[in-house]
């Protein structure tokens, strides 16, 4: 076990992770099972407090998700632009 606060790891870590997988999906419930306390109106665009507490955790385990992905490697690069004409300076205007 680490000693830095916010690190968990080992055993504990095997018993948090599905903790809060449990916890976030009781919270996205409120999406499917009953959405009138998430949205004023039955408006999507709308949302009361309950839902954007539910809102915000969605974007957090969006945040929080994906950690152990490899980054995308970097597009090819630039084709260089067209050659200056002959006899022209460089950034001069005509």
């Amino acid at each position: 076990m680490s000693t830095r606060p916010g690190v968990v790891s080992g055993r504990a870590r095997a018993v948090a992770l599905p903790v809060l997988g449990a916890h976030l999906c009781g919270t996205f419930a409120v999406l499917a099972l009953t959405p009138s306390p998430a949205f004023a109106h039955a408006n999507p665009l709308l949302l009361t407090l309950v839902g954007e507490f539910v809102v915000k955790n969605v974007g957090a385990a969006r945040g929080r998700g994906g950690g152990d992905d490899p980054p995308e490697p970097p597009g090819p690069p630039e084709p260089p632009g067209p050659p200056e004409p002959p006899g022209r300076v460089p950034g001069s205007v005509r």
